[in-house]
């Protein structure tokens, strides 16, 4: 990673001001940036312990069709907890890597 102490530089939208030490991740070619080269590497944000890639049978595609007249909108029980099941783990996630606090 590289510090930069720049007058103004504007990345992802935001303006750094002048004297603000900032690291940023990449180097300013359009090739890309990845973080972990495996689903085996562990990688972690905001001080969380570093995680592998989480996998389950929760993340398979999701389809189903949409109704409006069931209660919920969905054509069974079934693919409405489906829905629900995939959201938790999309929650629980971003929770583990630390992109979301997941409480008050």
């Amino acid at each position: 990673m590289a510090n930069y102490n720049v007058t103004t530089f504007t990345g992802g939208g935001t303006a750094v001001t002048a004297g603000t030490q900032k690291e940023w991740i990449g180097n300013g070619s359009d090739d890309g940036i990845l973080i972990g080269s495996s689903a085996t590497e562990k990688i972690g944000f905001y001080g969380f312990t570093p995680i592998i890639q989480r996998s389950g049978a929760t993340q398979g595609t999701f389809t189903t069709g949409m109704t409006q007249s069931t209660g919920y909108g969905f054509l069974t029980s079934t693919a409405a907890d489906a829905a629900v099941a995939l959201l938790l783990e999309i929650r629980l996630t971003l929770i583990a890597l630390g992109l979301f606090k997941g409480a008050a």
